[in-house]
């Protein structure tokens, strides 16, 4: 699983790099089927009488990789929404990156 996970990755990263919202829109998918799962698996868990070593590592299995795909895909529907509206393309990269606030 975390072999397919570092592919969607990798895929999204090209995506962005070509500006295609399409393959950017597939690691939104991944990331939504993963957040659902991931939540399916923590209820169960919880659901259960978890023990002490269960509880220690709950955030670090759980809650920390759903706080982190959500950051993903909000930075990836942002994305999305800015080459749709024509905010980020090839053509406008160089100008959208100078009005970042750390000019690099």
């Amino acid at each position: 699983l975390c072999g397919v996970h570092i592919c969607i990755n990798m895929l999204v990263i090209y995506g962005t790099s070509i500006y295609n919202i399409y393959v950017v829109g597939v690691g939104m998918v991944y990331g939504v089927v993963h957040v659902i799962f991931t939540l399916v698996i923590a209820a169960e868990l919880a659901r259960g009488e978890p023990n002490q070593e269960e509880r220690k590592y709950y955030y670090v299995y759980y809650i920390f990789p759903i706080v982190w795909v959500m950051v993903n895909l909000y930075w990836q529907l942002l994305f999305i929404w800015e080459v749709k509206r024509g905010i980020m393309s090839k053509e406008t990269y160089l100008r959208e990156k100078y009005s970042c606030c750390c000019h690099v």
